[in-house]
């Protein structure tokens, strides 16, 4: 509550101080479960999230790229769109802006994990706020943060674990790389949780239901313990030692009565 409360200030803050200044602000960068905390502060002060704005202040979520996971918040002036914005971050690095990290030799580099590249900043004495998501194929990663410190990283950070890197900074639409995902359509006897995950990784239902148990599953960034709760279209859910996927949709019911799903699934 502590921390929905310091959110919520914020929030109505910043969105007030733009309708008296009439300048663009935004938060850090906010993981799945804050950017979830922030539509029940919405509905709280009983704002709709479907009318995009508090108090007269628009606002939008965005993190460097289309189905990024950490976002941050913007509250947009009256001379500034949705779109300006986006079309200025991802072409300038303006407010948001992506590294391109590279060994110096690949021959010798150890394979980096986004676990790697995440500690190497913290050992540095930075905030996990200021960034936004890391993509890595193991080789070649990308780092979305704030253009506010990306001057120092490139020059601060020279090593992930033992292997000495070369750090370049690009805009966010050069970073070419995503996850790799399939879309799939599971065929499920109702729209429970545990019926779901274990559609999406071949599981027994039981094996499922233990995992949720155990308190290893998480819905856009908050663990869940219940079996049978229902997934909205586009959550996001992870599994511990299992991988992600988003439920898209409910597509239709078949003659049995079971229901056909889409989820993205990464891989």
């Amino acid at each position: 509550m502590e921390k929905e409360g310091y959110l919520r200030s914020q929030i109505l803050e910043k969105a007030r101080k733009v309708s008296l200044i009439d300048t663009l602000l935004y938060t850090k960068f906010l993981t799945l479960s804050e950017q979830n905390d922030f539509f029940k502060v919405l509905k709280n002060e009983g704002i709709s999230s479907l009318e995009n704005s508090i108090y007269g202040t628009p606002y939008f979520l965005y993190g460097g790229y289309e189905d990024s996971d950490r976002k941050l918040i913007f509250f947009l002036p009256s001379y500034l769109t949705n779109n300006e914005l986006i079309y200025d971050i991802n072409n300038n690095g303006n407010i948001i802006t992506c590294l391109k990290i590279e060994p110096k030799n690949i021959k010798f580099s150890d394979s980096f994990t986004h676990r790697d590249i995440l500690g190497a900043l913290m050992n540095l004495g930075y905030a996990r706020e200021e960034f936004g998501d890391i993509l890595t194929d193991g080789t070649i990663s990308y780092l979305f943060l704030l253009k506010e410190i990306s001057t120092e990283i490139v020059s601060s950070l020279t090593k992930i674990k033992r292997t000495d890197v070369v750090i370049k900074e690009i805009k966010p639409s050069e970073c070419l790389y995503r996850p790799k995902y399939e879309i799939k359509s599971i065929n499920i006897s109702s729209n429970r949780l545990d019926a779901i995950i274990a559609e999406a990784f071949n599981l027994a239902r039981g094996k499922a239901q233990e995992l949720i148990e155990k308190e290893c599953v998480f819905i856009n960034g908050e663990t869940k313990t219940n079996n049978s709760i229902s997934l909205k279209n586009d959550s996001r859910v992870s599994i511990k030692g299992k991988g992600k996927f988003i439920f898209l949709e409910e597509i239709n019911q078949t003659r049995k009565g079971r229901i056909v799903a889409k989820i993205k699934k990464y891989l």
